[in-house]
């Protein structure tokens, strides 16, 4: 719970930091909610470049994504209809 937490705090605060990792962003997310509680956490005094570092996607990784081509392989025709792993 504490990690899908963590999760979605760092993607949305990529967005606009300053707003987002702020207590009054805390109270309405547990105000409208109420399944897990949100709360404050050493991230909201650390840079926005510090928090991207953390989340390790590179500047430019998905424009480089959409240029990799992608690999197609033969199906053979032998496989079977059923399969039973436990044999």
């Amino acid at each position: 719970m504490l990690r899908i937490t963590f999760s979605i705090l760092l993607v949305v605060c990529l967005t606009a930091a300053d707003v987002l990792l702020s207590n009054n962003f805390i109270n309405h997310i547990n105000s409208v909610q109420s399944s897990w509680r949100a709360g404050s956490s050493k991230f909201q005094s650390w840079p926005l470049e510090s928090i991207k570092h953390l989340m390790g996607v590179r500047e430019g990784y998905f424009e480089e994504l959409k240029t990799i081509e992608s690999l197609v392989h033969d199906v053979p025709n032998d496989i079977p209809d059923n399969f039973d792993a436990s044999m």
